[in-house]
Order: C-alpha cells, then structure tokens, then sequence
C-alpha cells in the first residue's frame, strides 16, 4: 500500500471585495464553525481551479510538443 501523506498549507488568502471569505491561517482553531467551513471551501475550490488550469496548460504544451 502506498503511503500517502498531505503537506499541510500554511496560507492566508484574502478578498478585498468579499472579506468574509478569506482564509487565514494563525495556527489556532477558529471557534467560528460557519467561517471555517466557508474557508475550507474556498480553499477547496479555488485549488480545484487551479488543478484544471494546470492539466489544460500541460495539454497544451503536449500539443505544441508533437
């Protein structure tokens, strides 16, 4: 079995326009639950974004290889 382990992030993100979604990161937990699921989610989503971006930019780059 392959051992798979996450690299923890350390990040803090944040929108001028939209301040109640960032994500910071202090090193304490944060009592507010709804606060850190909307910036788990956040985080989340904005790295699935950024996987898709980085497969199609490869895809490309294939393309432009062959």
């Amino acid at each position: 079995m392959k051992n798979t382990r996450q690299k923890v992030q350390k990040i803090n993100l944040e929108f001028l326009k939209e301040p109640f979604i960032n994500v910071t990161y202090n090193g304490n937990a944060t009592n507010d639950v709804i606060q850190s699921t909307i910036q788990k989610a956040t985080a989340t989503i904005l790295s699935a974004f950024a996987e898709k971006e980085r497969q199609d930019i490869r895809q490309r780059q294939a393309e432009g290889l062959l």
